[in-house]
């Protein structure tokens, strides 16, 4: 999460990628407005899934029906994708992790992480969090 410039290897299964640190990760796809990015945080898609799947809808000129769009989100769920990794595994997992989808939930890291690990994620980070409303108001 904060190792700037972060690349992958080349391997025979995975071409080489920049991902760099989180901050630069987002930034790099976020810096400019563009009419194909779309941007959604995972804690509004838990909060209001229907509503957010419907914006990504009209940002892609869909109209699903209501029938549609319920049945995309419940097809597109947390517990749906990590059935199918425990079943099938998942690619993106890095191998150093147990399992990718891991808990589903906002907010963990306010049990998961030291005070240290905070104020060092806050430190590093504070401008890509701040843009996107992850500055926590008090630890």
């Amino acid at each position: 999460m904060g190792q700037r410039g972060l690349e992958t290897d080349i391997t025979k299964h995975a071409v080489y990628e920049v991902y760099g640190s989180w901050s630069e990760n987002v930034m790099s796809w976020t810096r400019k407005p563009h009419r194909a990015i779309y941007v959604m945080r995972h804690e509004d898609m838990l909060q209001r899934p229907l509503e957010m799947f419907r914006g990504l809808c009209r940002h892609l000129l869909l109209d699903p029906s209501d029938t549609q769009l319920a049945r995309a989100v419940e097809l597109s769920s947390f517990e749906r994708a990590k059935t199918q990794e425990a079943q099938k595994g998942y690619r993106e997992r890095p191998n150093q992790s147990k399992v990718f989808f891991r808990a589903g939930t906002a907010g963990q890291w306010r049990q998961q992480l030291s005070r240290e690990q905070i104020h060092r994620i806050i430190t590093e980070n504070r401008e890509q969090m701040a843009r996107f409303g992850y500055l926590p108001e008090a630890l």
